[in-house]
């Protein structure tokens, strides 16, 4: 058993609350929280476009894990994908108009715990904290 001030402990209980709130948060929205990510994704690229290759990299996740996500998104709608015009081995995603609309309605709930976690923190404290997670997932990478 790990004392209970390990570093690991508690990064792995925060991301286990989160992911249960924003799961949550999201249900209401008809999304997961990796579903909302890829949305996210693509809300945030100038043209609502990437291939399924750059969010497999992104959220550092597995091929089938990503076509998954996308298979379940464009099933609901929410995105559409086609070959590549310049590289047909490439898969491209779009998000819709629905897409967005969605995107949007889960973006509210998330940021709520966003605003929710930083709690009683100041600005200089998040700021610190965000530095120091950083040093930590920077020791973990390859």
């Amino acid at each position: 058993m790990l004392p209970e001030n390990s570093i690991g402990i508690h990064i792995r209980h925060i991301y286990d609350l989160l992911t249960k709130r924003a799961n949550a948060d999201l249900r209401e929205a008809g999304l997961t929280l990796s579903q909302n990510m890829v949305l996210a994704i693509l809300s945030q690229t100038p043209n609502h476009e990437r291939s399924v290759r750059d969010i497999e990299q992104t959220l550092h996740i597995a091929q089938p894990t990503a076509f998954g996500l996308v298979s379940r998104l464009e099933e609901k709608g929410l995105v559409e994908s086609h070959r590549s015009e310049k590289d047909r081995r490439y898969r491209m995603i779009r998000i819709t108009p629905e897409g967005l609309r969605k995107f949007e309605s889960g973006s509210r709930k998330v940021q709520e715990q966003e605003t929710q976690m930083a709690q009683g923190l100041s600005k200089e404290e998040q700021a610190e904290l965000i530095r120091l997670l950083k040093i930590v997932e920077s020791n973990l990478s390859d």
